[in-house]
C-alpha cells in the first residue's frame, strides 16, 4: 500500500510517503520539524514536499495516515483537517493512529535494540501542564524474548505523577516519551528512561495499514483527547437585558 503519514500533533511537523507490502516498509521521502508553533503554515508545504520527492499523485495513495492523539490541540486538529482534506479530494480513506501507540511503536522498532528487555513499558507524554499522559504496556510472557509482542496494561489515560507512580512503582518498568524525565524527577525515583519527541513517521504510515486492514476506515479519524475541554467562565461583567 502507498501511504502519506502527517502529523502535528506534539511539538513537531512532519510527513512522510512510503510503501508498504508484506511488512516490508520502503521510504520514498520523508520530512520533519521540531517546532512549538507554526504547524497551520508548514504542514500543507511539507506534505507537498515529500510527495513531488515521492513522484506520487495523491490518485496513486491507497491511504493517508494522521496521529489523532492526544496531543496539543491546535496541533491536532491542523493535521487531522489537513488529512481528511487530502482525503475527501482524492476519495482515499483516511485513519487515525493514536500518539501513544506510535510512541510505542517507535520505540520497539528504533530505540529497542540499544536497551534490555524489560516486562513493563509506560508511555509517559507531555500535556503542557502539571499532569501526563499515560499508558502502560507489558510484555506478553509467553513469548518475552519478542521484544515486539507488547499488550496494553492499562487504558491511555490523563494522571498526576502521584497516581502514575502508584500503578508503576512496584513493577520493572522502562519510561518512555517526551515527559519522562519530568516526571522521573518529579517523583525523584531513578527509572531507565528514554526521552522520544515525536513518533517515527514509519510507525504512523505502518500502524494506519494495520489499523485499516483490521478495523477497515470505519473509526476513521476522531481525536483522541483523554480530557474534557476546560472552558473558564468570563470576568468581564455581563450585561442583563430586561424583558
Amino acid at each position: 500500500m502507498k501511504v502519506l503519514a502527517i502529523d502535528s500533533a506534539m511539538n513537531v511537523c512532519q510527513a512522510c510517503v512510503c510503501e508498504i507490502a508484506d511488512n516490508e516498509i520502503c521510504v520514498l521521502a520523508q520530512e520533519n520539524l521540531e517546532t512549538t508553533r507554526g504547524q497551520a503554515e508548514r504542514l500543507i508545504p511539507m506534505i507537498e514536499y515529500v510527495m513531488e520527492n515521492s513522484r506520487f499523485s495523491y490518485n496513486d495513495l491507497d491511504l493517508i495516515g494522521v496521529i489523532n492523539g492526544p496531543g496539543a490541540f491546535t496541533g491536532m486538529r491542523v493535521a487531522i483537517a489537513t488529512a481528511k482534506g487530502i482525503a475527501l479530494a482524492a476519495e482515499k480513506p483516511v485513519i487515525g493512529v493514536p500518539t501513544i501507540d506510535a510512541i510505542m511503536d517507535s520505540y520497539l522498532n528504533y530505540y529497542s535494540p540499544g536497551h534490555s528487555v524489560y516486562p513493563y513499558y509506560a508511555v509517559i507524554l507531555e500535556t503542557k501542564r502539571k499532569d501526563y499522559y499515560f499508558q502502560m504496556f507489558e510484555m506478553n510472557l509467553g513469548k518475552k524474548e519478542d521484544r515486539k509482542n507488547i499488550i496494553e496494561s492499562t487504558p491511555a489515560m490523563v494522571s498526576s505523577a502521584s497516581d502514575i507512580s502508584s500503578i508503576i512503582q512496584e513493577k520493572d518498568v522502562f519510561l518512555i516519551g517526551n515527559a519522562s524525565n519530568r516526571f522521573k524527577d518529579e517523583c525523584n525515583h531513578n527509572w531507565p528512561y528514554v526521552e522520544i519527541v515525536m513518533p517515527d513517521s514509519i510507525s504512523i504510515a505502518k500502524l494506519a495499514v494495520k489499523n485499516f486492514q483490521s478495523k477497515g476506515d470505519r473509526n476513521g479519524c476522531k481525536p483522541v483527547y483523554l480530557r474534557g475541554a476546560e472552558i473558564g467562565k468570563s470576568k468581564k461583567k455581563q450585561r442583563v437585558i430586561k424583558a
